[in-house]
């Protein structure tokens, strides 16, 4: 005798969470192809166009950190094109401070007003940005990207990209940067480049993730 299958009951939409997405993704004036290659950027996951449409339908559960993401889309100034500049968020200035490294235990690079060595003319792609800084690179560990003693430019809190470099703030205390590769709920995904490796960051240690947008002019 055949068993007979139960029907699935269908899932219930969440209605509050799609129109929130119909309500952001609206004010962008992006098509939902470059939402999707957004969301890939961002995360690091593979998303098209089919996903972003079940987000706005309430026909796909959205992750706490996609609804972030898709928050920081509308909120925060975004270099993802070559040239793009940032939405103006404060007055700009000419000069942004500038860390270096701490002597007592080797090279650590700390974000703290005491580690600064002074400061240097903003980056054309940081103008506008609020939270605007540069840091000393030490080591080779990202070389042909960047070089020992070369000067890059960061801004503050502004998420990475896929790819991208990204200078991660530990809770530590140390910063270190990177390329970003995604992150989950619970892990950031990022590699060095010489040697070549894979690394992970449990993000109940990281402090804060800032965006590299630049290096020594």
């Amino acid at each position: 005798m055949t068993e007979r299958r139960r029907p699935q009951r269908p899932r219930p939409v969440d209605t509050s969470a799609a129109q929130e997405i119909k309500d952001l993704l609206g004010s962008t004036g992006m098509t939902q192809k470059d939402v999707a290659a957004y969301l890939t950027r961002r995360l690091g996951d593979q998303y098209s166009h089919y996903h972003v449409s079940r987000m706005q339908s309430g026909g796909r559960r959205v992750t706490s950190l996609e609804m972030d993401a898709l928050r920081e889309l509308v909120s925060t100034p975004r270099l993802d094109e070559p040239g793009e500049s940032p939405v103006p968020l404060t007055d700009t200035t000419d000069s942004v401070p500038l860390y270096g490294y701490a002597n007592a235990a080797g090279a650590t690079l700390r974000l703290n007003e005491d580690q600064t060595m002074g400061v240097v003319p903003t980056h054309p792609a940081q103008r506008g940005s609020r939270g605007a800084f540069a840091f000393v690179v030490f080591g080779d560990s990202m070389a042909d990207r960047m070089h020992h003693g070369d000067i890059a430019y960061a801004v503050r809190n502004m998420l990475p990209l896929k790819d991208k470099p990204v200078l991660i703030e530990l809770r530590s205390g140390e910063a270190v940067v990177k390329m970003f590769d995604g992150m989950d709920e619970a892990t950031l995904f990022v590699r060095q480049l010489n040697p070549a490796k894979k690394l992970t960051y449990p993000l109940r240690d990281v402090a804060g993730l800032h965006r590299v947008v630049g290096l020594t002019l």
